[in-house]
């Protein structure tokens, strides 16, 4: 299954389903506030993954600027294109 490292690594991790993240911001401590969109609530984290595709990425990340992440990772970023595809 596809899913099997994912859950062999997440014994003892509180997961949130159907939540989705709106903002990410980077605390003082070292560590990531996260805004989820259904209730305005904020987590914090000491790690991300971002696993989900550019265009949705962009929108997460762009915010953070060049304080946060590398110039070239964002411009590569918003240049990786998707073009429509019917697969069965």
């Amino acid at each position: 299954m596809s899913s099997d490292i994912a859950k062999s690594l997440a014994p003892g991790l509180e997961i949130l389903l159907n939540q989705r993240v709106i903002a990410i911001t980077p605390t003082p401590e070292n560590s990531w506030r996260l805004t989820l969109e259904s209730s305005n609530e904020e987590l914090s984290a000491k790690a991300i993954v971002v696993a989900i595709p550019a265009p949705q990425a962009v929108m997460l990340l762009s915010p953070l600027g060049e304080s946060v992440l590398d110039a070239v990772f964002l411009d590569n970023l918003r240049s990786v294109e998707f073009y429509p595809s019917i697969s069965a």
